[in-house]
């Protein structure tokens, strides 16, 4: 996954397109989607990691995706966060611990915000005449 910083953001954004498999099931993110890191709070770095820890990166950018995309539920999004953290090099007890927190409090990030809609809109305008495009699974009311 390479990533590049946002010079007028506090994050970074997919250099490239980014694709992931976890249990036959294969998750396309376009490039320049933006990735904020593993919601962790800063109280809880020295406990679990820190928000752009190399082990969370991946796992947090795909489920970011998901729950802006809503292409999967949000149980099956949770669960591949905790999949991809343990294929990352967490460790087992710090992945299953993120996992119950994301499934305790995530359903409050679930709904997309109109802020959330319009970047997903404006990704969705970059990428749109791509013959690939369908693959990233855009929500319906963004990519008719």
């Amino acid at each position: 996954m390479k990533l590049q910083p946002l010079p007028d953001r506090r994050c970074y954004e997919l250099a490239e397109d980014c694709s992931v498999t976890v249990d036959d099931l294969t998750i396309h993110v376009p490039a320049g989607f933006p990735c904020d890191g593993a919601n962790i709070p800063p109280l809880l770095w020295p406990l679990l990691y820190q928000a752009f820890d190399p082990r969370v990166m991946l796992a947090a950018t795909v489920h970011d995706w998901l729950y802006h995309t809503h292409s999967h539920s949000r149980a099956m999004a949770d669960t591949l966060l905790e999949k991809l953290l343990i294929r990352e090099n967490a460790a087992r007890f710090k992945a299953r611990f993120i996992y119950r927190v994301v499934r305790l409090l995530g359903g409050l990030f679930w709904p997309n915000s109109v802020e959330d809609q319009l970047r997903l809109r404006d990704l969705y305008q970059r990428h749109r005449n791509r013959p690939d495009v369908a693959k990233f699974g855009f929500p319906v009311e963004i990519a008719p």
